[in-house]
């Protein structure tokens, strides 16, 4: 992962910061996004949110239990979303950035995001977590393979993302580490 050099780093106090939270369902994405959007002061956005409110799904997979969308139109959706975001960057709603969480959140243009973390888990502690949410046999079986095989963090790989992969199966204490390097990777 490249650094910022101190030049850099001055020059960025007026940037406004992009950060992705990406990974399989069940890592910790969202527990992480708020944790970081209120140690950094930066706005939040939940993915899963916006699809339902701007209803960009096309439909909804019984087999796989799951709402099927459009990247091309989340994304379109996000940058919408991040330009009404960046408008309210006086007073009281000042942010110096926004963090967007989704396991799909990996797909939105690299040239627009400072940072993609990727969030990853012991597995035995995924599993957990899936059943705990209620995932059937089949629906914890897709969603531990997709961890097994690292398919957020090679998917963000091949997008050229700068990625900062973080395991939150030590949960607060993996939140605090991410949150350090964060602020050590872009201020």
């Amino acid at each position: 992962m490249p650094k910022i050099t101190k030049s850099r780093k001055k020059a960025a106090k007026s940037h406004f910061y992009i950060i992705l939270v990406s990974g399989t369902p069940g890592t910790g994405k969202s527990t992480l996004a708020r944790f970081l959007a209120r140690t950094l002061t930066f706005h939040s956005i939940n993915c899963r949110e916006l699809i339902e409110k701007k209803h960009i799904s096309s439909h909804f997979d019984r087999k796989r239990d799951c709402l099927v969308v459009d990247t091309d139109q989340l994304n379109l959706a996000l940058e919408n979303e991040i330009s009404r975001l960046k408008a309210l960057k006086t007073g009281k709603n000042r942010a110096s950035g926004i963090i967007i969480d989704s396991h799909l959140s990996h797909f939105f243009p690299k040239e627009q995001a400072d940072l993609c973390i990727i969030c990853t888990c012991a597995l035995p502690i995924l599993k957990t977590r899936l059943e705990k949410r209620g995932y059937n046999r089949k629906k914890v079986r897709e969603n531990i393979d997709s961890e097994i095989f690292s398919v957020c963090l090679e998917e963000a790989r091949e997008a050229g993302h700068n990625i900062l992969t973080i395991d939150t199966s030590r949960g607060r204490t993996s939140f605090k580490k991410a949150a350090l390097l964060v602020k050590k990777e872009l201020f």
